[in-house]
């Protein structure tokens, strides 16, 4: 996964970002959302909502960014 900045981009994410931190996820072949939601420590549903992806989860291809609020560690 990649730990670099966010793309900018227009306008905010759909859903509540809490109190996390957003970054990017580039998408890879063979890549799910449960997957990555499991590495990110987030829920499928919140990926779902940030990413505007209409609740379906096979809505990804590779290249693709998605964004996440990840818990801040401290």
């Amino acid at each position: 996964y990649s730990k670099e900045p966010p793309a900018q981009a227009g306008g905010s994410a759909s859903g509540s970002s809490g109190s996390g931190r957003r970054m990017s996820y580039v998408v890879r072949r063979g890549d799910t959302l449960y997957g990555i939601a499991r590495l990110l420590q987030v829920t499928v549903n919140d990926l779902l909502a940030w990413n505007d992806l209409g609740g379906n989860v096979h809505n990804l291809h590779p290249g693709q960014v998605l964004v996440a609020f990840v818990k801040s560690r401290s």
